[in-house]
């Protein structure tokens, strides 16, 4: 006689290996009612046709989540390519390449705030330098891209402005968009 309990353990677990922590996560959130599922993040494309307009996607950086391809991919069905964006971070960057995404958006905003070396209290080291290089290869891949450049006093003396704009023409990035530092999240504190 085979124990089969076993068998399925290992299963659930190599399934389980395959998701990554960000999609066990949602499932979580999406489970209790605090973040919307596949489903009722397309029936919010829906209730959009016939609307032209432009679709970011955004917040708790969407690249990471699996299913938010599928959901691009059909915004994408019903209101074309030309009409898609992302804003992403560190970790989105990091799990999606230009070829993944080149069919679903037009425009990639990015986060990138301090050179390499320079010291930045918000953001783990190489985070920067490491969006930068990433961003970079997305727009060789012919696609707007878009630095979010939050500006604080750690960022804003003349020659480190300088080497910003340096890094971002030399990565052959299309746009900055200079914002102002938001005290929320893990800048709550900071009033600078």
């Amino acid at each position: 006689k085979v124990r089969t309990d076993n068998l399925n353990n290992v299963y659930e677990t190599r399934r389980i290996e395959k998701e990554s922590i960000y999609d066990q996560a949602a499932k979580v959130l999406q489970e209790t009612g605090r973040e919307l599922n596949l489903a009722q993040k397309l029936m919010v494309v829906d209730n959009l046709r016939g609307y032209k307009t432009k679709i970011n996607f955004s917040g708790g950086d969407p690249l990471v989540l699996d299913e938010n391809l599928e959901l691009m991919r059909y915004a994408v069905s019903v209101f074309g390519k030309d009409l898609m964006e992302v804003s992403t971070t560190g970790v989105g960057l990091s799990k999606r390449s230009p070829e993944d995404l080149k069919e679903l958006i037009t425009k990639l905003d990015f986060s990138y705030d301090a050179t390499e070396g320079v010291y930045h209290p918000n953001r783990p080291e190489g985070y920067n330098n490491s969006n930068l290089k990433k961003a970079s290869l997305f727009s060789k891949a012919g696609i707007h891209t878009v630095a979010e450049t939050p500006l604080s006093v750690k960022n804003i003396n003349k020659n480190h402005i300088f080497l910003l704009y340096e890094n971002l023409n030399r990565a052959e990035i299309d746009e900055v968009k200079p914002m102002r530092l938001f005290p929320v999240g893990r800048c709550i504190s900071k009033t600078n």
